[in-house]
């Protein structure tokens, strides 16, 4: 009897930690905060077991939470493959995100399958100045619609077609903007907007403090997914521009950030 009653409580941890597993595979991703009041645990409690399935390999620890492997397979797959996902909902995006833009206007814009179809839908703008580190983008923008196109350098990433990191980043330091347009993998109640590399993390935060106005531009998928690295956008003019009206969370979390919401 004694070794029994040992053992039944040993037991909790590991059913827990399956049933986690399960929750984020079947999800994708899920947040502490959630899981916490799912399984009547303390935060500490489930951040240890989302450690511990990380350190299994069975998923990715990510800030807040949680990402299913598959699901961050997803979130790098090359972005010949992922331009072919939700089209409909990003042209949408991308047509309303360049109305907004005006002629003479001088533009930050990031990597991203979203951003490339702004750049797209910029073709009836003109004496635009634009500085990226998509590398995708100067063959999209046509002579007459930019004044001027700064390719910034840094790490070539292959599978986003972008460059990363701050070291070839000098330019930002050097310029303001009007507009940021930022492509991000996230939009979650408990983290905000999120990105899954802290190298486009680096990249965007200075795009986003330079510039007098922020732009996010997500289609509705990324609703809930809560990646690794958080962006702040605080005491910054912003708009999310998406596809589809968020939950109750993400509205509410968008209305306490003076985020403004527009959907195309």
């Amino acid at each position: 009897m004694p070794q029994r009653r040992a053992s039944a409580p040993a037991r909790l941890p590991l059913r827990r930690r399956s049933d986690i597993l399960s929750l984020v595979e079947q999800n994708g991703q899920a947040s502490v905060a959630e899981l916490s009041q799912m399984f009547s645990a303390s935060d500490d409690t489930i951040r240890r077991d989302l450690d511990a399935l990380a350190a299994q390999g069975k998923l990715r620890r990510a800030h807040g939470g949680a990402i299913s492997l598959s699901d961050e397979n997803l979130q790098h797959e090359p972005i010949v493959n992922r331009y072919q996902a939700n089209v409909e909902a990003k042209d949408r995006i991308a047509r309303q995100t360049a109305a907004l833009v005006g002629d003479g206007e001088t533009l930050f814009i990031n990597g991203g399958t979203t951003t490339l179809g702004v750049a797209k839908e910029l073709a009836s703008k003109t004496r635009l100045t634009v500085l990226t580190n998509n590398l995708l983008i100067p063959a999209l923008v046509d002579k007459t619609v930019t004044w001027d196109l700064y390719v910034m350098g840094g790490r070539y990433h292959a599978g986003s077609q972008v460059t990363t990191r701050t070291e070839g980043f000098s330019l930002l330091t050097t310029v303001t903007t009007d507009t940021a347009i930022i492509g991000v993998g996230g939009v979650s109640p408990d983290s905000g907007f999120t990105v899954s590399l802290f190298e486009d993390a680096a990249a965007i935060r200075p795009m986003v403090s330079r510039a007098a106005r922020v732009i996010i531009v997500a289609d509705s998928s990324k609703f809930g997914r809560d990646n690794l690295v958080p962006i702040s956008v605080q005491d910054k003019p912003t708009f999310l521009l998406t596809d589809e009206h968020p939950g109750a969370d993400i509205s509410d979390w968008l209305l306490a950030n003076s985020v403004e919401l527009i959907v195309a």
